[in-house]
């Protein structure tokens, strides 16, 4: 799936209006009650540097009047314009390095809108990891619940397994082993 499909994908799945323009295929819009924005793609990381202003100022005019209106006073703080390149940083070192900064540069200027930078994005995973800042918290569970259960009742039985062997000894009486055992209990409250 390509960046921009994934990314409409994405914003949707949470809720965001998503929608496209016939006559502007490098980019997508998402909107909800406090959010708008833009999501767009280039080629290469040299082409996002060199457009990023072009494309978040033609968003900011196509959008001026809806974003003045007095019902989207939040939205004009919460203007995003997501710059996502296909291509990676340059090979070389030295200019690898200033493109990463120039990009980390494009995230901290938030003249215009908040922006998100981000290169070598060419897959779902690349796109939720750049998506992250507007996408709510995610956690992946360790345990499904059916998994949970097997593995605490498993965890359990080695622990009283062990418990159990380690005050078996051959000349050991029953009661003295339960007493052992009982030893090992927390107190409980009377």
């Amino acid at each position: 799936m390509d960046p921009l499909t994934a990314a409409q994908t994405e914003l949707s799945k949470v809720g965001y209006e998503t929608w496209q323009e016939p006559d502007e295929t490098d980019r997508v819009y998402f909107e909800d009650r406090s959010v708008f924005g833009m999501v767009t793609t280039y080629a290469s990381v040299r082409d996002l540097i060199d457009g990023y202003e072009d494309r978040q100022n033609r968003f900011l005019r196509t959008n001026e009047n809806a974003l003045r209106s007095a019902s989207n006073q939040e939205k004009v703080w919460n203007a995003y314009t997501v710059h996502l390149a296909v291509g990676d940083f340059s090979e070389a070192d030295r200019e690898h390095a200033e493109q990463e900064n120039k990009l980390f540069r494009i995230e901290e200027n938030f003249r215009g809108t908040r922006k998100i930078a981000r290169a070598n994005v060419t897959d779902v995973e690349g796109v939720v990891a750049a998506l992250l800042p507007l996408l709510p918290i995610q956690r992946k569970p360790k345990l499904a619940a059916e998994d949970y259960r097997k593995q605490l009742e498993e965890e359990l039985r080695e622990e009283f397994d062990e418990a159990f062997l380690s005050v078996l000894d051959e000349n050991a009486l029953p009661v003295d082993i339960v007493n052992d055992l009982l030893q090992d209990r927390p107190a409980q409250d009377q």
